[in-house]
C-alpha cells in the first residue's frame, strides 16, 4: 500500500479529516487509498501555532501527536495547482486533494521515506480493522498560519 511522510502537525490534521489538501512541489498521479507517515521532524513554526490554537479545546480532546508511526489514511481524489481550497492549499504548489481521513487506533511505528514509498500489505491489512473514521467529535481547529 503506498504511504506518504508529513511533518507533524500537518500528518494529524489529514487524518483528521481537518485538513484536506497536502501541499507538495511534485504533481502524482496517485489516486485511492494513502496511509500517511508521520514523519520524526516536526514543522516547528506550525506546532507553535498549533499549540496555540489547542488552547482553547479542553486537554483531554487534543489530538496525539506521533513521530516515526503510519497514524493514518487518506483518499487521494485530485492533484493540481488549481486552488479550490482557501484555507490549506499553497499557491504555485500541487495540491493532493483527500477526504475519508481515518486515524488509527494505534500507530504503526514504521520508517519513513522520501516520496510516496511502499508499506507491505500483510503489515497494514490487519490495522485497517482498527481505524478511527473521523467523526463530528473531532476537534474543529481554526486554519494555521504557516503550512510546509
Amino acid at each position: 500500500m503506498k504511504a506518504l511522510s508529513v511533518r507533524q502537525p500537518w500528518a494529524e490534521l489529514l487524518v483528521s479529516g481537518i485538513k484536506d489538501v497536502e501541499n507538495r512541489t511534485w504533481r502524482t498521479n496517485f489516486r485511492g487509498t494513502l496511509l500517511i507517515h508521520a514523519s520524526k521532524t516536526v514543522d516547528v513554526e506550525a506546532m507553535t501555532n498549533f499549540t496555540a490554537s489547542l488552547a482553547r479545546v479542553p486537554r483531554d480532546k487534543w489530538p496525539p501527536l506521533h513521530l516515526g508511526a503510519i497514524v493514518g489514511l487518506v483518499e487521494v481524489v485530485d492533484c493540481t495547482k488549481e486552488i479550490t481550497s482557501e484555507v490549506w492549499h499553497k499557491p504555485r504548489q500541487f495540491g493532493w486533494y483527500v477526504r475519508n481521513a481515518g486515524r488509527l487506533a494505534v500507530p504503526l511505528l514504521y520508517r519513513g521515506a522520501q516520496g510516496l514509498f511502499e508499506v507491505p500489505d500483510a503489515l497494514i491489512l490487519s490495522k485497517l480493522d482498527e481505524i478511527a473514521p473521523v467523526d463530528d467529535s473531532t476537534p474543529k481547529l481554526p486554519p494555521l498560519k504557516s503550512e510546509e
